[in-house]
């Protein structure tokens, strides 16, 4: 069952830990083209839903997944999904 979001994803800010976590995981996967991930403890949740709701998001990434992003430290989320689109893309 998802939670509830209040987050508005075209407005920015933080988003929910749920939504950041299944990111980082597929990103921690080190193969971009994969096109789900685990949300909310589903699976099969397309990335590009990801992606969408945290297109704006202004928390800052863990260096981890900066460094796989090969991002500067302390990039956002937003910069991050941004990076993750345009790897994917090519």
């Amino acid at each position: 069952m998802h939670k509830p979001i209040h987050y508005k994803p075209n407005r920015g800010g933080r988003a929910p830990d749920y939504l950041r976590n299944a990111f980082i995981d597929w990103v921690g996967l080190s193969d971009l083209s994969i096109d789900t991930c685990e949300y909310d403890g589903e699976e099969g949740i397309p990335i590009d839903a990801i992606l969408g709701w945290l297109w704006n998001c202004t928390d800052i990434m863990p260096a981890y997944a900066c460094r796989a992003l090969e991002l500067r430290q302390r990039s956002t989320y937003a910069q991050g999904v941004r990076e993750a689109k345009r790897v994917r893309i090519e």
